[in-house]
């Protein structure tokens, strides 16, 4: 086995079926194992080389022994050796020189390499991320399809033919995603009065979670008071001229993993620019920005998860088009979070908190009555905190 690999890449690299002078440029695309192949004859940089002009590589690996799905550290496969580096980009990733597409898809067990490879290649560089299994973008299941081909069209035109078709612009990550329409069941009722334990209320958001874009912080490391509005940062593209997003801020519970709504907002991607005007979005035009407003006090453990949808049923009418969005990730104009927390310049000296998790209402007052200076100097200061906490029957 392991001759007869090598054996394959020597065969390349010395019996390549064109001479020298008749090659212009060489592309190495494919999935399996023909993004293995290129990524790797891009690393051993073989006479052809020097015409290699781009890898494109679908569902790859850049560590053939912690990273390959078929040898899973070490279980099948006792030791790391010269064979297992042979094969692998990641002894040193400066060695691909040529611009590199990568895709990838959550669904598929190669689901892990690409944002390494993203981060570790010095090389020109773009990936593409979805919910996609082992098939390509633009017919694969679980959906949403997006049009892969004329992605390629593009990338050939830009690196192999010359044309300025600003492709060098595009952002070095990005992720697909399209919700199922019932997205929302966990919303609670339109006309909801906002009593937590009133049926109308928004109940644990794990299962419009796993219908929605995620992403999750550490756990805090200290109580956090947030007050105020909240804003994102997207930069995401419609696949239609029509559609929406819904943005939910659920607080993840420590010991049982609930996840507790904290905020959410809606926004009619047509009404981006203007609430009085509608304008149908450009295709794959970026647009960002969401705000809303939430008051609450973090406990710390918790984790913070913010889920993005492409719909929000009952609580909203669904888009008239069903839209594929895709969050562009670079470093010019990221992704941002950005949460409005308390400090010691403000107080707030009445609040309720509710553990929904173990049915505890507690309510904290807070009470600062000021400070005396006397003549001698001596400075007298008085607060006082009171809590008084109920388990609800």
């Amino acid at each position: 086995m392991k001759s007869s690999k090598q054996d394959i890449h020597r065969q390349i690299r010395s019996e390549f079926p064109y001479k020298d002078e008749q090659l212009t440029q060489v592309v190495i695309y494919g999935k399996y194992w023909g993004r293995f192949n290129g990524l790797q004859i891009g690393f051993r940089q073989p006479k052809v080389e020097q015409n290699l002009s781009g890898i494109i590589s679908a569902y790859s690996t850049d560590d053939r022994y912690n990273n390959d799905i078929h040898y899973h550290g070490g279980c099948l496969a006792a030791q790391e050796d010269t064979y297992w580096r042979y094969g692998s980009i990641s002894e040193d990733y400066s060695k691909i020189l040529c611009p590199v597409l990568l895709i990838g898809g959550f669904s598929n067990l190669y689901n892990s390499s690409i944002f390494r490879l993203i981060n570790q290649l010095e090389c020109p560089k773009r990936s593409i991320l979805g919910p996609w299994g082992h098939q390509w973008p633009d017919d694969d299941y679980p959906g949403p399809q997006i049009g892969f081909l004329q992605e390629l069209v593009q990338w050939f035109d830009y690196y192999i033919k010359s044309i300025d078709n600003g492709y060098e612009n595009k952002q070095v990550l990005s992720v697909s995603f399209l919700s199922p329409q019932e997205t929302g069941l966990s919303s609670g009722n339109l006309l909801g009065w906002g009593i937590i334990y009133s049926l109308d209320h928004p109940i644990d958001q794990r299962e419009d979670d796993g219908r929605s874009l995620c992403f999750e912080s550490l756990p805090l490391n200290q109580d956090y008071e947030l007050f105020g509005f909240p804003n994102v940062k997207l930069n995401l593209s419609s696949n239609s001229k029509n559609g929406l997003i819904c943005v939910r801020l659920c607080m993840i519970e420590e010991n049982s993993s609930s996840s507790i709504l904290i905020s959410r907002g809606i926004l009619n991607l047509t009404l981006y620019a203007s609430h009085e005007h509608s304008q149908q979005l450009n295709v794959d035009e970026i647009y960002n920005n969401i705000i809303w407003c939430v008051c609450v006090c973090l406990p710390s453990g918790c984790r913070l998860r913010l889920s993005l949808s492409t719909s929000y049923w009952p609580i909203v009418w669904p888009s008239s088009q069903l839209s594929t969005l895709t969050i562009h990730f670079n470093e010019i104009s990221p992704y941002i979070l950005t949460l409005p927390c308390l400090n010691d310049q403000y107080s707030i000296t009445r609040f309720r908190m509710l553990d929904e998790i173990n049915e505890l209402i507690t309510l904290k007052i807070n009470d600062d009555n000021g400070s005396i200076e006397y003549p001698d100097g001596l400075i007298w200061n008085e607060t006082s905190e009171s809590i008084y906490e109920i388990k609800k029957k």
